[in-house]
């Protein structure tokens, strides 16, 4: 049986005929395969319609990247802004209120216990004063500045205060800080404090109302 040598090389789909391909067929589906675009001058290839497609989105793309910010979006910017520094200046204003608060606190703590620590001392006869005196100190300023010791031979002074603080909500930065403070003497009620020949208690000259409700000036 004799076979040709043709059909020993070709595979059996290229053969036309049940089960195979045709030659029409396979030149139909070469010729429906797209070609290359034509090259222009200088040996170029022409570009297609998808790359010019392509190119005209990334030109937009990049107009509207480099258009920047619209004037609707600049006002709603600014109004977040502004709405946000509206919110934060009572916050600030309210933090600032309860420091000083805080520091007036102490500082009344600290006089009151000079205060109450300077009599303690007259008590013990450590320091000179009137048998009819109140035993408190005439002013502010003897409780940094020391007395007398007068059970010491040398007279080492005694100190109640390493320093007098100031009202921290006084107003006025040139004025001493024993003239900050409004100051009650002994002989005066407490609910119409008045200077007198010595110091018996403090208070603070602000007319602000504190954060819990009650003036300063009451504490």
């Amino acid at each position: 049986m004799t076979h040709d040598p043709a059909s020993r090389l070709s595979p059996p789909f290229l053969k036309g005929g049940p089960g195979g391909i045709c030659n029409v067929c396979t030149r139909a589906s070469v010729a429906e395969i797209p070609s290359n675009p034509p090259l222009e001058k200088g040996g170029t290839r022409a570009p297609t319609s998808s790359m010019v497609d392509a190119n005209r989105a990334l030109r937009k793309g990049g107009d509207k990247a480099s258009h920047g910010f619209t004037l609707i979006e600049l006002v709603v910017a600014v109004a977040i802004v502004g709405v946000l520094a509206w919110m934060a200046v009572p916050l600030l204003e309210v933090t600032q209120q309860r420091q000083k608060e805080g520091e007036l606190r102490l500082a009344l703590r600290q006089i009151r216990g000079a205060l109450d620590s300077y009599r303690q001392a007259v008590l013990d006869k450590k320091i000179a004063a009137p048998a009819d005196a109140s035993g408190y100190p005439p002013n502010l300023e003897v409780l940094a500045e020391g007395v007398p010791d007068i059970t010491r031979p040398d007279l080492r002074p005694i100190y109640f205060l390493r320093r007098l603080p100031r009202d921290p909500f006084a107003t006025s930065g040139d004025a001493g800080a024993g003239e900050t403070w409004g100051k009650r003497s002994y002989a005066s009620p407490p609910d119409d404090p008045k200077e007198g020949e010595d110091v018996f208690d403090v208070y603070s000259l602000s007319a602000k109302i504190g954060l819990n409700g009650v003036r300063v000036r009451e504490w």
